[in-house]
């Protein structure tokens, strides 16, 4: 069974339509939720989560003790510009020197595709921040979607399935891709705790992200079996 799922997943055509399958149905969450957004719905249901996780009568402290904001805080900045160009700049050194330079450039592509389009879209929809925090404690873009969830699902992701073909064992390869996921899931729900993102903000980014790491992936996979 093992061995005839892994023949099926090296299929060119079958991995190319889940791949396809998955980004459509990741764009289409995207568009539902952009629609909400538009007529108004969300806001009740952003602000009750929000507040949920805030000290009752003080809306500008998170639950939890001292520590643990600490902790988000160090989360969060995994999903950072600074970390994630970083983080980007070593995947495609190590890419570049296991001679997998197709991979390296296509890596480096994405990045910053999704960076172009991460400000395009904050532009068009311009939702502000939550009042939660003093606006000198807000980052100075746009609210929808999050940018944190955005750009981590669609670079962790894009690399975590680029490094894949330099790793022999599929138990590592599993590894790394779950290690991908669950950077992407904590850094989303990090800015969510933090009070500077709704939570549809951090859903939409991240159905974005799986999207475009989706289309990275396949696009990628086509070129390399042609």
């Amino acid at each position: 069974m093992k061995a005839w799922l892994e023949e099926l997943l090296r299929q060119r055509h079958f991995l190319t339509l889940v791949l396809a399958a998955i980004a459509v149905g990741a764009v289409w969450a995207f568009i539902e939720l952009a629609d909400e957004l538009r007529e108004g719905e969300l806001a009740a249901i952003d602000e009750r989560l929000l507040h949920l996780l805030r000290e009752p009568g003080n809306p500008a402290e998170p639950i939890g003790p001292r520590a643990l904001e600490v902790a988000v805080r160090d989360i969060t900045a995994l999903g950072s510009v600074a970390v994630l160009t970083l983080f980007v700049a070593l995947a495609v050194i190590v890419l570049w020197m296991e001679r997998q330079r197709r991979a390296a450039s296509w890596l480096a592509i994405a990045s910053l595709g999704a960076s172009v389009l991460n400000v395009l879209l904050k532009s068009v929809f311009a939702r502000e921040r939550p009042a939660l925090l003093d606006s000198e404690l807000l980052p100075g873009s746009f609210s929808f979607p999050s940018g944190h969830a955005f750009l981590s699902a669609a670079i962790y992701l894009t690399a975590g399935a680029l490094l894949t073909q330099v790793i022999a064992k599929p138990a590592t390869r599993a590894i790394v891709l779950a290690a991908a996921v669950l950077m992407t899931v904590l850094i989303g729900l990090s800015r969510v705790y933090l009070g500077v993102h709704y939570p549809s903000d951090v859903l939409a980014g991240w159905t974005l992200g799986l999207c475009w790491a989706a289309l990275c992936w396949a696009v990628f996979w086509n070129l390399r079996q042609r």
